[in-house]
């Protein structure tokens, strides 16, 4: 056996399974991430030395894949820091770049960049390290979500698959979105995601600086100044040891 430390957090309902580095093959992720069989999670997040931030942070997707950011990992990220440091880190560096941190008025904001949209007939694409397709719509509760989210998976326009948000715009700073995840499927909630919508709505309404974007899991808040920022709260669920027994279920 080759037990492994861990922290589960979750933001917005979306978990992780926090982790210093470790040998992690495809079928070793599958398993842990596993609802029944394992610890149960989204996804892992790996805590690594960076030379140019506080931490390097890891994704991996439940199906083993690997993410180039994670809005709602970067909460988790720095809540897990905070419980071992007593202070939140000041820069995460991941896949898609270094991402900054601020606190104020005792709120987490963490900076995302601006992205790159192309507006297609059907929906929006957001760029933000990860693609994300973004489709608005008038009634979010009349979607197959599952549906519109596995066609996606399987365009030919996204050989590795895409993230996908369905909107509806309930208010121009309120909007309800549905998260369809590439290597997950349906999650409570994606903070990468929400900034993708907050970039397809502007389009719609260039006015527009601040929103709060609701999902299953809860609400962010996002703003733009210099950049992109992201608002949400991370919590730690439990800490654990995982015994890798090497079996196959």
């Amino acid at each position: 056996m080759n037990p492994m430390t861990f922290m589960k957090i979750q933001s917005l309902g979306n978990d992780f399974i926090c982790m210093f580095p470790q040998t992690l093959s495809s079928s070793k992720i599958l398993q842990m991430c596993h609802r029944h069989l394992g610890i149960g999670a989204d996804g892992i997040l790996v805590l690594e030395k960076s030379q140019h931030a506080d931490v390097y942070m890891r994704v991996y997707n439940q199906d083993g894949s690997e993410a180039m950011i994670c809005g709602n990992g970067l909460f988790c990220v720095s809540e897990y820091w905070h419980a071992l440091y007593g202070k939140y880190p000041n820069m995460i560096e991941t896949k898609a770049g270094i991402q900054v941190l601020k606190e104020e008025d005792q709120k987490l904001w963490i900076g995302m960049n601006q992205g790159q949209c192309t507006v297609y007939p059907e929906y929006t694409e957001v760029m933000l390290g990860n693609r994300h397709v973004v489709f608005f719509v008038e009634d979010i509760d009349l979607v197959d979500v599952v549906f519109l989210g596995q066609q996606m998976q399987q365009c030919n326009h996204y050989p590795d698959g895409v993230n996908v948000e369905i909107c509806e715009i309930v208010h121009p700073d309120e909007i309800r979105v549905k998260v369809y995840e590439r290597g997950v499927g349906i999650t409570q909630s994606c903070g990468s995601g929400a900034c993708a919508v907050f970039k397809a709505c502007q389009i719609k309404d260039p006015s527009l600086k601040q929103a709060h974007i609701h999902m299953d899991g809860g609400v962010f808040l996002v703003r733009e100044e210099d950049q992109i920022y992201l608002h949400s709260k991370a919590h730690i669920v439990y800490g654990g040891i995982w015994y890798d027994t090497a079996r196959n279920h």
